[in-house]
């Protein structure tokens, strides 16, 4: 082949070998790390948070929420709309970078904007290819852009804090995808963790703690609106129902002794078994946890059988209690099948479901539930007897 046809050839090639025609240089983007939605009126208002890179270190840098020169290495920019669209729009105007929502990890909705139904805010969420299905989904009590505008110490983000508190949340922490598939399923009802401002103890030289942020209990809805919010044991009672509670401590009287005991349960199994008669529905709940003691105040000798028999059936009843309380609340005041019992009959009886399903509203506050509980202390730590007791006031 003559060299003058080789050359030509690869003058054509070089031509094809292009840049890429859509990109964007680091420092004409705005990385989104986490954003609230919230409702006032008849508008909705969202607030992003936005990472400030040249505040994220060097000399002069201060841990968790502090930045060069002491400054915080976020920005927060909230704005007004019909719809979040909308309102999304308005805050690019006011930023003068690209608003880049690809490493949104968290996405807050505001107890107010959750009571009125997250429906309609959901398909903007799932229609723009930035956004991740795998952020996590929390609610705030009250307000979500005051969740926003915490202090966070601890991170360098409030939005990576309540990242980490939504993995610590449950087994299966809620993504956007998980609340999108919860709306759509019938027979199931949305749960999310809530989020909500603490204050922190007051350092030297300070008038007032730094406002941090905790997990505050759980949000259930019927449908895609917020119907009640749980906390403490019933919250509790509802996560170990689902078999989503991590790692749970339960805390009982020493039996035949004086003093508490705790417990933790690393492992925990939970099945559903419906029993129809009719249109009676009987929901039995099996709950196997295996776990070890890992505070003992009490005088009680944990190495004799007995009294560990006697404590597992105390811890028993004590979770058997709890799942009944957080299920009587969801039945009877908030009418919210969290933990699903309308999806497991769809799952093992689906015949019987298609007799309740346009009914199911109706019929769900009256499901009898029976919760049978099995505990098991594989080891009580590594003393047997309550350290710094003498002898002679131990209970064998």
């Amino acid at each position: 082949m003559p060299k003058r046809r080789v050359a030509c050839w690869i003058t054509l090639a070089a031509c094809l070998l292009t840049g890429c025609w859509d990109r964007r240089e680091v420092n004409d983007v705005a990385f989104v790390v986490g954003s609230a939605a919230d409702k006032e009126k008849d508008k909705y208002r969202t607030t992003l948070q936005i990472a400030l890179p040249g505040q994220l270190g060097g000399v002069g840098s201060q841990g968790g929420g502090g930045g060069t020169s002491g400054n915080k290495p976020w920005f927060n920019a909230s704005d007004f709309a019909e719809t979040i669209r909308e309102s999304s729009l308005e805050q690019q105007k006011s930023v003068s970078r690209f608003l880049y929502y690809a490493h949104r990890r968290t996405f807050m909705i505001g107890e107010g904007l959750a009571r009125d139904g997250i429906e309609p805010i959901m398909d903007v969420l799932g229609r723009i290819p930035q956004n991740r299905m795998t952020a996590f989904v929390v609610i705030s009590k009250g307000p979500g852009y005051r969740i926003l505008n915490a202090d966070a110490p601890i991170e360098k983000f409030p939005a990576e804090m309540i990242r980490e508190l939504a993995v610590n949340s449950m087994k299966n922490p809620r993504t956007i995808k998980h609340v999108v598939n919860l709306i759509l399923s019938d027979g199931i009802d949305l749960v999310l963790p809530i989020v909500s401002l603490k204050k922190s103890i007051p350092g030297p030289g300070e008038k007032g703690g730094k406002s941090t942020i905790e997990l505050d209990g759980l949000a259930v809805f019927h449908q895609d609106k917020l119907t009640g919010l749980l906390s403490g044991k019933e919250a509790k009672g509802v996560l170990l129902g689902m078999g989503e509670a991590t790692r749970p401590e339960i805390t009982i009287m020493a039996p035949g002794a004086k003093g508490k005991i705790t417990a933790v349960f690393p492992f925990i199994s939970v099945k559903h078994q419906p029993v129809i008669q009719g249109d009676q529905i009987t929901m039995k709940i099996q709950i196997r946890a295996s776990g070890t003691i890992i505070e003992n105040e009490s005088n009680l000798e944990l190495g004799r059988k007995h009294n560990l028999h006697n404590m597992e059936k105390v811890l028993a009843q004590t979770i058997k209690s709890t799942v009944e309380s957080g299920i009587r609340k969801l039945q009877r005041k908030y009418n919210s099948d969290a933990i699903g019992f309308g999806k497991t009959i769809y799952n093992q009886l689906p015949k019987e479901w298609k007799r309740f399903s346009g009914r199911w509203d109706e019929m769900y506050p009256k499901v009898k539930v029976m919760v049978e509980v099995h505990t098991h202390i594989e080891h009580s730590g590594a003393l047997i007897k309550p350290f710094g007791r003498r002898d002679r006031n131990i209970q064998k």
